[in-house]
């Protein structure tokens, strides 16, 4: 099955991909969805936010099959959600912006911050694990594996910072790697893994950065000059 959404609904609308047609409307009482997450187990997670105000107000968890609403957290509030490959742990990010920009009028003044919220997710639901407060404008996310584990590389968009946030899912254990250039367009950071080598591709203003996150270290950056580099692919 997949499930898709209108927007400022509280409803998501389930089809039949085998036959590519309606299956039901399911009602989400005051959730309006903002993303979701498909589990091998058979749940979809959702973040929602209030339909009028847009207020973030926790997240839902749907049994796919009988499409009844099966857990409700009101705690765990974010605009993005990634999904481990082996769909051990749930990463949810928060930002939070203060200043001006909180109230549709953004300046240099204003501030982001993120929380990210790690969750385990098992056939019987989702576990919150630990959260991870940072002064970064996490963007986007990778998840590598290492040691035996997913681990979650994820990048900041933050004007001034030139840095990547490195977190050890198992453990929380965090570490910054720094000097990989400005986020394209102001707070943009494309990027692509190649699994194999571990070795990954990270945009920056005028260039793209390659890190090996054997060693979390920057391998090299690109000597031809990229101008605002968006989308990677690795081929």
């Amino acid at each position: 099955y997949a499930h898709v959404t209108h927007w400022d609904e509280r409803a998501i609308i389930k089809i039949d991909m085998a036959q590519f047609k309606y299956v039901k409307t399911i009602n989400l009482a005051d959730c309006q969805p903002i993303t979701g997450v498909h589990t091998d187990h058979g749940l979809l997670i959702i973040q929602c936010q209030t339909p009028v105000t847009h207020q973030l107000n926790g997240q839902l968890v749907v049994d796919q099959i009988t499409d009844a609403l099966v857990a409700y957290n009101p705690h765990v509030r974010a605009q993005r959600a990634y999904l481990s490959p082996n769909q051990h742990f749930l990463v949810n990010v928060l930002r939070n912006q203060s200043g001006p920009a909180a109230t549709g009028h953004p300046t240099s003044t204003t501030s982001t911050t993120t929380t990210i919220i790690v969750q385990r997710v098992t056939k019987a639901g989702v576990e919150f694990l630990y959260d991870v407060r940072t002064s970064l404008n996490i963007v986007n996310c990778e998840f590598v594996w290492k040691n035996g584990n997913y681990d979650a590389v994820l990048a900041s968009g933050t004007a001034n910072r030139e840095d990547l946030l490195y977190l050890s899912l198992s453990d929380g254990r965090v570490e910054l790697i720094t000097g990989i250039g400005r986020p394209t367009n102001g707070s943009h950071r494309g990027m692509a893994l190649a699994a194999k080598s571990r070795l990954l591709a990270v945009t920056a203003t005028e260039s793209v950065f390659l890190v090996d996150l054997n060693t979390n270290r920057i391998q090299c950056e690109t000597t031809q000059r990229h101008q605002k580099p968006n989308t990677l692919i690795w081929s």
